[in-house]
């Protein structure tokens, strides 16, 4: 009975020591508890990193909007394109579960980006934009909006969208043709 292999994808930011190096593979051991180094992979401050939900496809936020990644046999990455969410970074992506979007939240600038999925993986245009405006009820955070995270319900069919700052969750209805909220 052979060992099941396990995989880590760690994201950071590239500054000091990381250098250009964005995104770390590791191979995992599971019976040591250890991970070793497998490759590293160029990216510009890799905040965030969320795999398809068929595993085949890699995608991360940087600097400059969305990498996508293909999944080689051995857990590798292979790069595939850079998909741009108009505007600041955001903070979280995330596939539905059909992979065919992606959706992008953007703390900073408390804007909600739809991106299409390609059938390669690649990130494709912009579906929907949707900019947050307003007040929230927490001093710290209140003097604007701060899109946290965005995630689809598990029947696919509803997007569930975080925003810190307002201090609430808004709920949309995908449509899976258009793209659009």
């Amino acid at each position: 009975m052979g060992q099941e292999k396990y995989v880590a994808y760690v994201s950071t930011y590239t500054i000091g020591d990381q250098g250009e190096f964005g995104i770390t593979v590791f191979d995992v051991d599971m019976e040591k508890g250890r991970f070793y180094e497998k490759e590293k992979i160029k990216i510009t401050n890799s905040s965030y990193v969320s795999i398809s939900h068929s595993k085949k496809y890699l995608y991360s936020i940087t600097d400059f909007g969305v990498e996508s990644y293909r999944i080689k046999p051995d857990g590798g990455l292979e790069n595939i394109n850079l998909g741009s969410v108009n505007g600041m970074r955001g903070r979280h992506v995330m596939t539905d579960y059909e992979d065919k979007f992606l959706f992008v939240s953007g703390y900073h600038d408390g804007k909600l980006t739809v991106l299409r999925t390609n059938e390669d993986g690649s990130v494709g245009g912009i579906t929907e934009e949707i900019y947050y405006k307003g007040l929230g009820i927490v001093a710290e955070r209140n003097v604007r909006p701060h899109v946290s995270c965005a995630r689809m319900s598990r029947d696919n069919r509803y997007l569930c969208v975080a925003d810190l700052g307002m201090d609430h969750t808004n709920v949309y209805r995908l449509d899976h043709n258009t793209g659009k909220l």
